[in-house]
C-alpha cells in the first residue's frame, strides 16, 4: 500500500532500511538500489526490536515512515524510545478505525508529549465517500500520494474522510 511512497522516498535517501514482514520481496520487485531489507512481523516485539536495534546505527537515524496497527503498539513505542536523533522525522500511518479527528489530535498529542524529542506527524487512513454515498477503502495510489504530501509539507495529515 506504501510502495509508491517507499520507493520515492528510498530515491531521495542516502541510506534506505526497510523493514517489514516481506521487504525483502518489496526490494526486490521495485529494483530499490543499495537499500537493507529486514523481513520482520512487528507483532513479535521482542525479535522486531531486537534485529532493528541492530540494524544500523540509531542516532544516524534522521526519518521513519511507521505503519503498524494496534497490535505491534510495544515494538512502536521500543522503537520510538530508541530513536535518539533530535532531528529524526517521524511520520505514523493510523487508520482511522471510526475515531473523530479530535479522538485522533489526542492521540498525536499524548505521541508527541511522550517522545519530545521526535518531530513527530501522524497520517490518519479515512476512508472517500462514492458517487452512491458508499464509503470505500482508500486505494494505494492515494495512501501513497497523501503519505508523500503530509512528507512534503512536514505535518500531519488526514487522508480521506472520518
Amino acid at each position: 500500500m506504501l510502495a509508491q511512497a517507499t520507493y520515492h522516498i528510498a530515491q531521495r535517501s542516502a541510506q534506505t532500511t526497510l523493514l517489514a514482514r516481506h521487504a525483502s520481496d518489496f526490494c526486490r520487485d521495485s529494483a530499490i538500489s543499495g537499500a537493507v531489507a529486514i523481513n520482520l512481523d512487528y507483532n513479535n516485539s521482542e525479535d522486531f526490536t531486537e534485529k532493528f536495534l541492530s540494524s544500523c546505527p540509531l542516532q544516524d537515524i534522521d526519518f521513519a515512515l511507521l505503519w503498524m496497527h494496534s497490535t505491534g503498539r510495544n515494538a512502536l513505542h521500543k522503537t520510538l524510545s530508541a530513536l535518539t536523533n533530535p532531528q529524526c522525522q517521524i511520520y505514523h500511518l493510523i487508520g482511522s478505525n471510526r475515531k473523530t479527528a479530535k479522538t485522533l489530535e489526542k492521540d498525536t498529542e499524548l505521541f508527541r508529549q511522550e517522545y519530545p524529542h521526535l518531530d513527530y506527524n501522524t497520517i490518519i487512513l479515512g476512508s472517500k465517500i462514492t458517487d452512491t454515498n458508499q464509503r470505500r477503502w482508500l486505494t494505494h495510489q492515494e495512501i501513497s500520494e497523501g503519505t508523500l504530501h503530509a512528507i512534503q509539507n512536514r505535518r500531519s495529515l488526514i487522508i480521506g474522510d472520518l
